[in-house]
């Protein structure tokens, strides 16, 4: 049986990339290889097609790590899960969240997807950007949570100047 990385009691939300996000990111694979692979063929060159098939691999591979990708919102913790072969599993602290962005550009939002992206006050990953999401109103819960966090850990947050900014 595989185990939860999160206890299912303290998950608020958990969501993956959607399908369709997936084979968006992996068509471009798909369409190059097909023209590699006819084009060896035209040629009669067998080298070459193996150029097509390893891309064809590297597309089928894309695919299914972003289709393995999972986000668990809790009341402290964003977690992100991604790999297929090898696994890495991060932790946000979401008392470290410093702003959230919402990021839609047009072929994303035909599809009615969206990309959240969190500026962290932590210095080893400035940035976590939860893409392909369905569109919800997963960032104001987000949101919501941070300031939680924030006020039970005590965390007193202030905007920064820039530095060589006078004013």
């Amino acid at each position: 049986m595989k185990k939860s990385i999160i206890d299912e009691d303290d998950c608020i939300a958990k969501f993956s990339p959607e399908p369709g996000y997936s084979i968006i990111q992996t068509i471009p694979k798909f369409f190059i290889g097909t023209i590699i692979i006819a084009g060896a063929l035209y040629m009669n060159v067998s080298y070459i097609g193996w150029a097509g098939i390893l891309l064809w691999i590297y597309g089928l591979y894309r695919y299914y790590y972003i289709r393995n990708i999972k986000f668990f919102l809790t009341k402290e913790q964003i977690v992100v899960r991604k790999g297929i072969l090898s696994i890495r599993t991060d932790y946000l602290e979401l008392y470290r969240v410093r702003d959230i962005e919402i990021l839609q550009p047009l072929w994303i939002r035909l599809l009615g997807l969206m990309s959240i992206r969190l500026v962290t006050f932590d210095s080893s990953s400035q940035f976590l950007l939860l893409k392909g999401i369905k569109q919800s109103d997963i960032a104001n819960v987000i949101r919501d949570n941070v300031q939680s966090a924030r006020k039970e850990n005590k965390i007193l947050t202030m905007d920064r100047p820039y530095p060589g900014l006078n004013g």
